[in-house]
């Protein structure tokens, strides 16, 4: 008995003495990290790839499309892009430009890589293009301007004191009390300098072509960045005159392009249309900029609004093209040169790829 009684009062060293609740404490904590990781790997999907497939809805995704103005077979067909390339979460290419751009650049090569029929691989890119268009036009239709304290400074702006003159001028000055725009010069180069008070308007296009206007009142006169300026008190009605259909791009590339008439041959009910091109009278110009939808050239010897034309140019990476147009308007430089804004009429389906290409950004310069 006297063994016994010596083993259990010596103490045992970095211990101390044994105890039941210490010991049932310890082991309730560890249970509870324990549950608290399971249930949080439970709700993120923590290491489950069945968690995280659940977490995304098909369905979703192309109601989603659908509001940005897709159809469903165009979001189905998106959703198989974003499927091919891996990307997790196919919703942010309705929201994330950058990465539709490259979801797009993307599909574009796995087209040209895979499809050797030419009809058949341009109709894809086709596809794959109206929908970036669709997106584009959806993206900017939510980022309207709502304040003439956005406007920066050098940005160029027209001038009008009764909405029928225009007169060009540009940002000089922007504040939060008010902002300044250089003093514009009539035809005559005469300052234009309407009264204290005076109402005017202006006409300003964003960076994604869409074209804005806005009334306000001059507050006065001064100098801003060492210019005339006239000063304007800042408004929050902007409204949005003009939504393009298609992005622009500067592109200032030479094209020739050649007037085209339309010949009716035969007569009622069998008279037939054509159109003719005068390969004789060939013109030289330069495109400022270029979209699926038009382009604007200047040159020395432009044709009359409503004219009927031909362009055949290059893209920036050499690729020929040529479309048919039809003049919409003409704004006039000298006495004979102008600049031509042109509705695109025809076009065949390579040669639109191709020019959709360089507007975004897939092509470089």
């Amino acid at each position: 008995m006297i063994p016994l009684l010596q083993q259990r009062e010596m103490p045992v060293t970095g211990f101390g003495e044994f105890d039941p609740r210490i010991t049932a404490i310890l082991i309730g904590a560890v249970a509870l990290v324990i549950i608290a990781g399971v249930v949080n790997s439970v709700l993120t999907g923590g290491g489950s790839s069945r968690s995280r497939t659940q977490r995304f809805s098909k369905r979703g995704f192309i109601r989603g499309a659908k509001r940005a103005g897709l159809s469903r077979v165009q979001a189905v067909t998106l959703l198989t892009v974003a499927r091919n390339q891996g990307i997790a979460a196919p919703m942010r290419l309705l929201q994330d430009g950058p990465l539709l751009d490259k979801a797009i650049r993307d599909g574009l090569y796995d087209i040209d890589e895979s499809v050797r029929d030419e009809p058949e691989r341009e109709r894809r890119k086709s596809e794959l293009f109206q929908i970036r268009n669709l997106i584009a036009v959806y993206s900017q239709s939510t980022r309207s301007v709502r304040s003439s304290k956005t406007l920066r400074i050098g940005q160029d702006l027209d001038f009008s004191t009764d909405g029928r003159t225009w007169h060009t001028t540009r940002v000089s000055s922007q504040t939060g009390e008010r902002f300044g725009v250089e003093t514009p010069y009539d035809d005559a180069n005469r300052e234009v300098r309407p009264g204290k008070g005076a109402k005017v308007r202006l006409r300003f296009r964003t960076e994604s072509g869409n074209l804005y206007s806005v009334t306000t009142t001059v507050l006065g006169y001064g100098i801003a960045r060492r210019m005339p300026t006239l000063f304007l008190a800042h408004s929050d009605q902007i409204s949005r005159v003009q939504h393009r259909k298609y992005p622009r791009r500067e592109f200032h590339h030479p094209c020739y392009y050649y007037p085209v008439s339309v010949v009716t041959s035969g007569r009622g009910r069998r008279a037939k249309r054509q159109a003719v091109v005068n390969h004789n009278d060939r013109r030289f110009g330069r495109f400022e900029d270029l979209s699926a939808g038009g382009a604007a050239v200047r040159t020395q010897r432009p044709l009359p609004a409503k004219s009927l034309l031909k362009i055949e140019f290059e893209t920036a990476d050499g690729v020929p093209v040529s479309v048919f147009g039809k003049i919409r308007s003409v704004e006039k430089a000298t006495y004979r040169s102008g600049l031509m804004h042109i509705m695109f009429a025809g076009a065949s389906r390579k040669h639109l790829n191709a020019i959709q290409s360089y507007v975004y950004g897939y092509v470089d310069e």
